[in-house]
C-alpha cells in the first residue's frame, strides 16, 4: 500500500503545507532520480532529523521503500511528530521493532515500547540502541534488577566498553537513584579512569549531598585540560566554599 494513500488523514495533510502535494518540494526530477537521492542522504537525515523531517515530509511518494519510510518515522518522532511517525512506521523497515520501541518511548509508553522490541538486531550499532531501550524503559518503569540485567547483556557484547554501565548510571542519576553510584564506578573501572565519567559521577554526587566521596573522586583526575579542566575547577571550587 503506497504512502501516498495516507495523505488523506489529517496528520499528513498537515505535514503537507505545500499544495504540490506528495512531491511538495517542487522537484521536477524523475522519481528514481529522487530516490537514489534520498537514499544516499538518510544517515545525514539522522544525524539532523529536523532536516531529515522537512527533507522527506515534502516527499512521502519515497515512503514506499521501507527503508525512507523508517527514516521519516525516526526524523518525526525526534521532532515530536508522532501521528506522522506512526504512519510512516506502518511501512518501515524495523524488524527488531527499534523504532516502534523508540516512538512509544518517546510518548511515554515504556512497558508497550519493550513489548514492541520483538528480534535482537544483528547489526551492533541497532543491537546498542535495543539495549539502550531496554534499559531506558526498565528504569522508567522502576524495575532496577531488570535495567541492571539489560546493562549486563549489553556488557557481554562489547566487554571493553563503558557506555552500557555508564547509560544506567546516567538514567539512574536522572532520577536521584543512589545506585547510580555503583554503576558510575563500573563504568569508571572499565574505562580505565576516564575523566569525563568521573567527573559526572563527582556531579552526581554533590548534588545527592555525598560531597566527601565527590572530593575524593575528583583528587583522581591527575591530568586534564580544557573544558574538563574547567569542570574539575569549578566542582572543586564549590566544594571548598561548602
Amino acid at each position: 500500500m503506497p504512502f501516498v494513500n495516507f495523505s488523506a488523514s489529517d496528520a499528513i495533510d498537515t505535514a503537507m503545507s505545500n499544495p504540490l502535494g506528495p512531491n511538495c518540494d517542487g522537484s521536477s526530477a524523475p522519481a528514481e532520480v529522487r530516490l537514489e537521492t534520498v537514499l544516499n542522504q538518510l544517515d545525514s537525515y539522522r544525524a539532523n532529523p529536523k532536516h531529515g523531517f522537512d527533507a522527506l515530509i515534502g516527499q512521502l511518494d519515497l515512503c514506499e521503500n521501507p527503508l525512507i519510510a523508517a527514516a521519516l518515522t525516526e526524523c518525526a518522532t525526534a521532532n515530536g511528530r508522532y501521528d506522522v511517525a506512526e504512519l510512516a512506521l506502518r511501512l518501515a523497515y524495523d524488524p527488531a521493532g527499534i523504532l516502534a520501541a523508540q516512538l512509544q518511548l518517546m510518548q511515554n509508553n515504556p512497558r508497550a515500547a519493550l513489548d514492541a522490541l520483538v528480534a535482537r538486531p544483528a547489526d551492533p550499532r541497532h543491537l546498542a540502541r535495543s539495549f539502550g531501550l531496554r534499559i531506558r524503559a526498565h528504569t522508567i518503569l522502576g524495575e532496577y534488577e531488570n535495567a541492571v540485567l539489560a546493562a549486563e547483556d549489553w556488557a557481554a557484547e562489547t566487554p571493553n566498553s563503558p557506555v552500557p554501565y555508564k547509560v544506567l548510571a546516567r538514567l539512574l542519576a536522572d532520577q536521584n537513584d543512589v545506585r547510580a553510584q555503583t554503576w558510575y564506578d563500573r563504568a569508571i573501572e572499565v574505562s580505565g579512569g576516564n575523566t569525563g565519567l568521573i567527573l559526572d559521577m563527582a556531579k552526581f554526587l554533590i548534588k545527592i549531598g555525598k560531597p566527601a566521596i565527590a572530593r575524593n573522586r575528583l583528587g583522581k583526575i591527575i591530568r586534564t585540560t580544557g573544558d574538563e579542566a574547567r569542570r574539575r575547577s569549578n566542582m572543586m571550587s564549590k566544594l571548598c566554599a561548602s
